[in-house]
């Protein structure tokens, strides 16, 4: 598991007598999701696997667990990772808000090993979050590369790690 860490620095104005506080809540925990030594990435608002890392926010709920897009997102930071519940489209894709189809499993967050992610709800639900069929893609600089779909399977096959 590749954990990003954020440091945070306080400036203190030496005129000041208050003590720094802490606003707002705990960081949240972030990771790098990947699959077969390719990251889960985003172009043009698809979710696809490619080598141009992005860095997720993972957030408990009482629902499951949330997705959010964070570091290296641009327009789509703080979108979340979903898929449909009705089981119509595989496909995973990016949601403005959280949806039903925004919440997933994740085993053993936190702890020695990776894990994998699983759908939490709907038709889908237990279903993996998994590699697809190949896309063209080109970068910033307009060189072609090779990305992959994102979708679910039903069966667990390369798997999406964290």
């Amino acid at each position: 598991m590749i954990r990003y860490l954020i440091m945070v620095g306080f400036a203190v104005s030496l005129a000041s007598q208050t003590q720094p506080q802490i606003l707002g809540e705990l960081l949240p925990d972030q990771y790098a999701i990947w699959t077969d030594k390719i990251m889960l990435g985003v172009a043009d608002r698809e979710v696809i696997w490619n080598n141009r890392p992005k860095t997720w926010e993972i957030e408990k709920t009482k629902k499951g667990y949330r997705v959010r897009l964070l570091l290296g997102g641009g327009k789509w930071k703080g979108w979340y990772l979903t898929y449909d519940p009705s089981g119509k489209r595989k496909t995973v894709f990016l949601s403005k808000k959280p949806t039903a189809g925004s919440y997933w499993s994740l085993g053993n967050i936190g702890g020695p090993h990776t894990a994998s992610i699983t759908a939490k709800a709907g038709k889908l639900k237990d279903w993996y979050l998994d590699r697809g069929e190949p896309v063209k893609r080109k970068d910033q600089e307009g060189k072609p590369y090779t990305a992959h779909r994102v979708v679910l399977k039903e069966k667990k096959g390369s798997g999406a790690l964290f």
